[in-house]
């Protein structure tokens, strides 16, 4: 390159998953239909990873769904592929029999329980809270320990400001990333992640390149 400065040209990414809160939502709304079109362009397909249900984030990207092509939704227990021929849909529900003891200690913790279903399944509990009272880590903890080992193995819990979220054992960003790259036909380190939280990392790091919102 002589008195240029060092480039170093990235490989071209099979598929692209990117984070809503923190991500796109965060970055300039110009510049990030750019760069969908862009990818759009070179034909490759671009999908959400998100913890919000399928309805709520499209209702927070309206203006620029068009660009996607699915995605991981309710932090993994949610996978759609929009791509003509090769449609697919699956849910990873939980055991519903965690929610009489939720709903036991829902006074004294001060939360109120939504879930997620499809088919009159449960694949996403979102134990809710006032914005002026986010949880903090001791109290999530003792929330979940309400649930008896039997069925608590069976799940995983994290936080999110006044969202104490529940799944299934397993399911996160990253088997969705797996999962959505099988189908695809493609390793999960021919594709490019982009977020900026902890539920994020497992997803970046399972991809080959990844790229962390500085501001998140």
């Amino acid at each position: 390159f002589g008195p240029y400065p060092l480039f170093r040209i990235p490989r071209r990414a099979k598929a692209v998953f990117l984070d809503i809160e923190g991500t796109l939502l965060a970055a300039e709304p110009g510049s990030v239909e750019a760069g969908l079109k862009a990818l759009a362009g070179e034909n490759i397909p671009v999908f959400f990873a998100t913890t919000l249900p399928y309805k709520d984030a499209v209702r927070r990207c309206m203006p620029i769904c068009r660009y996607f092509s699915g995605g991981i939704f309710a932090a993994g227990a949610h996978l759609r592929l929009m791509n003509g021929a090769r449609e697919k849909e699956y849910f990873h529900c939980l055991d519903e029999s965690c929610i009489p003891d939720l709903q036991s200690a829902a006074r004294r913790y001060h939360f109120r329980i939504l879930s997620c279903r499809s088919n009159g399944r449960c694949y996403k509990l979102t134990l809710l809270r006032a914005h002026r009272r986010p949880w903090d880590s001791a109290q999530a903890g003792e929330v979940f320990l309400q649930i008896p080992d039997s069925t608590r193995k069976n799940l995983r819990y994290f936080i999110e400001d006044n969202c104490l979220q529940i799944t299934a054992k397993g399911v996160d960003k990253a088997y969705g990333v797996q999962k959505i790259c099988a189908w695809l036909g493609i390793r999960p380190q021919e594709a490019y992640a982009a977020g900026d939280s902890s539920e994020d990392l497992c997803m970046m790091q399972m991809t080959g390149s990844s790229y962390t919102n500085p501001a998140g």
